[in-house]
């Protein structure tokens, strides 16, 4: 593989964490590429971003190449996604100044919905909602927060994740996660 051939300090700049189904993973990757189970059917991967609309994963092989490991390969691209990538600005699906609103980043690049690994922006999101933080990443271009206080408002949150799963070309996962402080965990309707 010409590839691995690259040095970490000639790409280090261009890692990136990107999500994905974990069965898109294994498809993909024939479990070459590293990747590790976020949550239930939550998957990151990571890629070297060589151009537009064009990635490369990072294998194992590379890794132990580079004489790091995959918590050292997660750390390099979680600070390329605080620092380099692009801010998210939402849409506020609630009236001004109303607690507990929605968030909708639709995002373009593929790596913004990768921002709910950034524990300081998952706590900064909590702190804008009522009851529990709930995250959906149905597509790799969209990402949704909002509080699970309101039963009604919880359960279109995940009506609106499950259409938008079906509908999409490139799925994530079908799933409303809530975020309790440390991880991701599915929520399940009772």
């Amino acid at each position: 593989m010409a590839q691995s051939l690259l040095s970490l300090e000639a790409i280090r700049d261009r890692l990136f964490p990107m999500l994905l189904p974990p069965k898109r993973v294994e498809s993909l990757g024939e479990g070459h590429m590293v990747a590790r189970l976020l949550a239930e059917d939550l998957a990151v991967v990571y890629v070297e971003d060589v151009g537009p609309n064009e990635i490369r994963y990072v294998t194992w092989e590379e890794l132990q190449a580079w004489g790091i490991g995959p918590d050292g390969l997660h750390q390099i691209a979680l600070w390329n996604l605080d620092e380099k990538s692009r801010p998210l600005f939402p849409i506020v699906m609630n009236p001004p100044g109303k607690r507990d609103p929605m968030f909708i980043w639709n995002v373009q690049d593929g790596y913004d919905a990768a921002r709910i690994l950034l524990h300081r922006w998952l706590a900064e999101a909590a702190s804008q909602v009522d009851g529990r933080l709930l995250l959906a990443v149905p597509d790799r271009h969209w990402l949704a927060a909002t509080g699970d206080r309101d039963p009604q408002k919880r359960a279109a949150f995940h009506r609106l994740t499950r259409e938008r799963f079906q509908t999409t070309i490139f799925p994530v996962s079908p799933h409303v996660y809530v975020w309790t402080g440390h991880r991701l965990v599915v929520d399940r309707l009772e």
